[in-house]
């Protein structure tokens, strides 16, 4: 597989043994000593590769709390529990790890973590989703 980077926010690395190093790309987004939400997909969990990201963010000096609690095509409550602990956390960066469901969950958690706010006010965009600096 040929190693490559997509520079804009969010940051994607696609490269052998990135999962290694994203404690350092979340030190390289968001600064040292982040609270972040780790977003996984709960196949991960049981296989026990979300423990190594988890590892990874925490040897850089990062606190990880892990959201599992997805299931295929997120349902509106599973995307608003998660927007409430990264919230309630009050999380500075959000990992998205596995397939559509995680990524998507940890996208709109990305976007509203900042506000407590719940998906349902923003269905079919409107209002925009606010935008964090």
């Amino acid at each position: 597989m040929s190693q490559f980077s997509l520079t804009k926010h969010p940051a994607m690395v696609i490269a052998p043994g990135a999962s290694e190093q994203i404690g350092q790309h979340v030190s390289d987004t968001t600064g040292p000593n982040s609270r972040v939400l780790l977003v996984s997909d709960p196949a991960l969990v049981s296989l026990g590769l979300a423990a190594g990201v988890q590892d990874s963010i925490e040897a850089s000096g990062h606190r990880v709390t892990l959201f599992d609690d997805l299931q295929s095509d997120p349902k509106e409550q599973s995307v608003n529990d998660a927007t409430k602990l990264a919230y309630d956390q009050q999380v500075d960066c959000v990992v998205g790890l596995g397939g559509g469901s995680a990524l998507d969950t940890s996208k709109v958690v990305a976007a509203l973590a900042h506000t407590g706010e719940s998906c349902e006010a923003y269905r079919l965009a409107a209002p925009q989703l606010p935008f964090r600096k």
